[in-house]
């Protein structure tokens, strides 16, 4: 398992002429791995290489790229209905991957779209219908899917792990959200974690007070951190941790750097 913490920034909030000098001042920080952002993704559709022209001026300082989540929004999550919506999903997805595997993306977490109440046997269906077209692209370009828990039931979430089971394949796993898990689940973050674990591959790492899906700093919430890190470093696949909060200035990157790098071995309270 990777040990380094994948930081997150909101990207899409800073202008593209700026880029460099925030990479500078993340590297100053010691922030070694960052989150491959879907905007970026977006651009490349509209000018192709500009994702090479980003990932140059990552990789010229020495950062690397091991997670992207994948693109999302509207039409986009796994169980689209929509025939030409559900086919225009998997061309942009597709896209994304190969485009993602010359620079270092090893995780793609994505929206497999499951309902808040209960999810469909036609949404299960399309969900399935995603895997096998985009399973193939993922052990192709060497890239795990990771499906993130969202809103979804109890019954749902343990589909969602008994699908991943039955497809039993390497480029399959499943992507834990702390703060989805936090607001919406009876499980807690600690209880999915422990139900989930042969099948993380990747993690979201935020904090709530178990209310909104606030994406904030460890300590801005009621996570027990202490006791969620020593679960997560147990899971066996695990490739790395990713932050997730709004605020990813420096002080938020000290709390998630001692929360993933300090707490599980020196056991420190947030």
């Amino acid at each position: 398992m990777l040990d380094a913490l994948v930081y997150f920034v909101n990207w899409k909030l800073i202008p593209e002429p700026e880029i460099e000098a925030v990479l500078r001042e993340l590297a100053s920080w010691g922030v070694s791995h960052l989150v491959f952002t879907p905007c970026w993704g977006e651009w490349e559709q509209q000018r192709p290489g500009v994702m090479q022209a980003i990932a140059d001026k990552i990789q010229a300082l020495g950062l690397q790229t091991p997670a992207a989540h994948a693109l999302w929004g509207k039409g986009l999550d796994m169980s689209c209905l929509d025939p030409e919506q559900h086919r225009q999903m998997l061309a942009q997805h597709t896209a994304f991957l190969r485009a993602l595997a010359p620079l270092g993306v090893n995780t793609y977490t994505v929206h497999p779209g499951i309902a808040e109440q209960k999810t469909t046997p036609e949404q299960w269906a399309a969900i399935r219908r995603s895997l096998d077209t985009l399973l193939p692209v993922a052990a192709e370009t060497g890239i795990v899917l990771a499906l993130e828990n969202g809103h979804e039931s109890l019954d749902d979430l343990r589909y969602l792990s008994s699908l991943v089971a039955e497809y039993r394949h390497a480029n399959l796993g499943i992507c834990f959200d702390s703060g989805h898990a936090n607001s919406y689940s009876p499980l807690g973050a600690v209880g999915m974690v422990q139900l989930l674990s042969d099948q993380l591959v990747t993690c979201h790492l935020h904090d709530n007070y178990g209310t909104d899906d606030d994406h904030n700093p460890p300590g801005q919430g009621n996570i027990p951190w202490t006791e969620l890190v020593q679960a997560l470093k147990k899971c066996p696949n695990l490739r790395h941790a990713e932050s997730e909060a709004g605020d990813w200035q420096r002080p938020a990157w000290e709390k998630f750097r001692t929360v993933w790098m300090e707490t599980a071995t020196a056991g420190s309270a947030i």
